[in-house]
């Protein structure tokens, strides 16, 4: 291509872009003129920009920040193919636990999707109330389960005593019998 050609699609370009606005054209030698005034402010800025801290640690990790504003960085092959087989078979049993889960999942999506679950929040208030019932009828098992081991222990104090008692009224029978009895004379 020449540079006829350039020019004239550079037009063309330019009459898309701008429309009727397009900015006026300079000449070449003003171009160039302009070019090298740029160029000597450029690199003043650039000696300035230098000289702060902050503006140096920048300019001395350009190369790193490019590679990262490439777009292909990501698909850069930093890893051999050989390493990458490696680390898929050492998580090849996670993935394929990870399937086996998968599969689990979607075997129960007509389950979940099923119209029962369609109306969670009236389910949810129906929950809500039988859970209040619950906590209700654990706070009155808690009281009857005390109010139970109280009475068991007062029977429990109650049949030691009449124990005791019977044992104690046994035990004067007996001596009272034993003496009432006559000697025996043998």
């Amino acid at each position: 291509m020449n540079i006829e050609t350039l020019e004239n699609r550079l037009c063309e370009l330019e009459r898309l872009v701008f429309g009727c606005n397009k900015p006026v054209r300079k000449s070449t030698f003003e171009c160039e003129k302009n070019l090298v005034d740029q160029l000597y402010e450029l690199y003043s800025a650039m000696s300035v920009a230098e000289k702060r801290s902050v503006s140096s640690k920048l300019l001395s990790r350009i190369n790193e920040i490019q590679k990262y504003i490439d777009p292909n960085f990501m698909e850069d092959d930093i890893l051999l193919t050989k390493s990458k087989i490696e680390i898929i078979l050492a998580q090849k049993d996670r993935i394929q636990n990870i399937g086996n889960d998968l599969e689990n999942i979607s075997k129960l999506r007509d389950c979940l999707n099923h119209p029962a679950f369609g109306e969670i929040s009236t389910l949810k208030k129906k929950f809500e109330d039988l859970r209040m019932v619950h906590n209700d009828q654990y706070a009155i098992s808690e009281k009857l389960i005390a109010d139970t081991q109280a009475l068991l222990n007062t029977y429990h104090n109650l049949i030691r005593d009449t124990s005791k008692l019977f044992i104690y009224w046994n035990l004067r029978v007996s001596e009272t019998t034993t003496s009432m009895s006559p000697p025996c004379d043998s």
